[in-house]
């Protein structure tokens, strides 16, 4: 007991001078350390801008911005007009070769696009930053448009306006992305602007005119250069001064006399303590054991059972994918953390998952483009499904089949029953036509069944789905509602697709590209 309490103390005041010896160094590192900076910058490209901005003013503040930025910053940029594309991804642009291909992407800039699709771009500048953005680094999106949320459908407009400003912003502040966004002239949403920069911890500027933009971005690189704690410090400092002038006037013990002060009674309290404990450590040691009996409950384990997701098309190099996460991510992308993965462009990046809760397997369709079905129903976005053995799943048009091993397909099960003259249990068939309550088939039925067609055998090989009449041949749980003017056939909305100001089917729209 003698050497535990010696080794106590002896602890305690080791730990005690480490600890001031820690303190003293962290004083004089004083130095502020440079701010990382991930940037990505969306910019309008649409026919507008070349009459609001007639001098290509844009291209040269955001050559300006470049050269502004050091070691630490990364930037990338998204250009955005009827469709979104990442231009630039998030690069140190004090390299050479990096900032050459900048410029070149900067020239890209040519006010031609026809629509303005807003939340697209953000979508896009969102993902980037959430993929490839550092962890330690601020993260910031500025958003530069002169008009409104505009693909040329009013209605979809108004949802995806909505998406943006409840969804994104959500995400954007859950991932720490301030979004900076700037009002080009009076024609701008600048209601949505402000919406998105406030819900995010961001910044909202006005530029009337084109001379405009070169202040607003001069104001720009002030905000995101400046360290955060520093509007706190000087916050606070008129305060203290104010409230107490006498304490500065007065005083004359310096702040490191001080400190040395408050530290002398903190050991001997540490000491105190130390005592204390290792009193209480003899005291109980002292003191006869009761017969408690050992716990007997087990601990949780995470078990999770056998579960297959069978690919009925042969569109991913395996067959069978077991299940063996409590959560599985199933999209296109395979630069991202998916564990299944389906190369094709009708799939989203993350279309869906199943995940293993409550003791059941859900499914749940990510805000997918072209949705998910179980059994041939579209289930609804972020709201999870119960699956069973059997079920069929299909990503947009590719089928898989989810199993459970330790389970009978639904529709088989089997009942034991009791037979008197024997011992043990036996299992009764099923009811036909010609069969009832036998145990065993009779001749002339084992004859029937070894003349039956081979489709007859196999019922369960169904690899397609029958296109109703006036249902759409991509979506068969879907009504052919819109008809293509180039092709002539009859598709679902989500079939379809605007180019070029016109509104066709997607296959027209691809071919078009080609």
């Amino acid at each position: 007991m003698k050497k535990i309490i010696f080794v106590l103390i002896f602890t305690g005041v080791l730990f005690l001078g480490v600890s001031q010896s820690a303190y003293s160094q962290k004083e004089t590192k004083t130095e502020l350390q440079p701010l990382k900076l991930d940037i990505l910058l969306v910019l309008d490209n649409s026919g507008s801008m070349k009459k609001n901005d007639p001098q290509f003013l844009t291209r040269e503040v955001v050559t300006n911005f470049l050269d502004s930025l050091g070691e630490n910053a990364r930037l990338g940029m998204v250009i955005f007009d009827q469709e979104a594309t990442l231009a630039e991804p998030l690069e140190r642009v004090t390299d050479p070769k990096t900032r050459t291909e900048f410029l070149k992407s900067i020239d890209d800039v040519n006010y031609k696009g026809q629509f303005t699709n807003s939340p697209a771009a953000i979508e896009r500048a969102v993902y980037e930053l959430k993929t490839h953005g550092r962890k330690d680094a601020q993260k910031v999106i500025i958003f530069l448009t002169d008009g409104i949320v505009d693909s040329g459908n009013k209605t979809r407009d108004l949802e995806r306006e909505k998406w943006l400003k409840e969804d994104l912003t959500r995400e954007s502040k859950k991932l720490g992305i301030r979004i900076i966004g700037i009002a080009f002239t009076n024609n701008a949403d600048f209601s949505l602007i402000q919406t998105l920069a406030i819900k995010t911890d961001g910044e909202y500027f006005r530029a009337y005119k084109a001379e405009d933009i070169r202040g607003v971005f001069k104001n720009i690189n002030e905000i995101i250069n400046k360290p955060p704690s520093t509007p706190e410090v000087t916050a606070v400092k008129p305060k203290v001064k104010a409230a107490k002038p006498k304490i500065e006037t007065t005083s004359t013990i310096p702040p490191s006399s001080q400190k040395g002060d408050l530290y002398l009674p903190l050991v001997i309290a540490g000491i105190i303590a130390i005592f204390v404990v290792a009193a209480l450590i003899f005291v109980f040691k002292r003191k006869p054991k009761k017969n408690i009996p050992p716990e007997t409950s087990a601990p949780e384990i995470n078990f999770i059972p056998p579960a297959e997701l069978i690919d009925v098309n042969s569109i991913i190099s395996d067959k069978t994918i077991l299940l063996k996460k409590n959560k599985i991510k199933i999209g296109r992308n395979p630069d991202s953390d998916l564990d299944i993965v389906i190369p094709k462009d009708t799939v989203s990046s993350l279309h869906a998952t199943i995940e293993f809760k409550d003791d059941y397997f859900y499914l749940e369709d990510q805000r997918s483009t072209n949705k998910t079905y179980l059994n041939s129903q579209e289930i609804t976005a972020n709201q999870p499904v119960k699956l069973k053995s059997g079920d069929i799943i299909k990503f947009d048009i590719f089928e898989f089949k989810f199993v459970l091993p330790d389970q009978l397909q639904a529709g088989g099960t089997r009942i034991s029953v009791k037979e008197p003259q024997k011992s043990g249990t036996v299992l009764r068939p099923k009811k036909s036509d010609g069969l009832q309550n036998e145990h065993l088939p009779q001749p002339e039925k084992i004859k029937e069944s070894s003349e039956k067609k081979p489709e007859d055998q196999a019922p369960d090989q169904e690899n397609k789905t029958l296109v109703k009449p006036g249902m759409c041949p991509n979506h068969p749980a879907r009504k052919a509602t819109e008809l293509c003017p180039v092709c002539k056939r009859a598709y679902c909305k989500q079939c379809m697709s605007e180019k070029d100001g016109k509104y066709m089917c997607v296959d027209c729209a691809k071919n078009l590209n080609q």
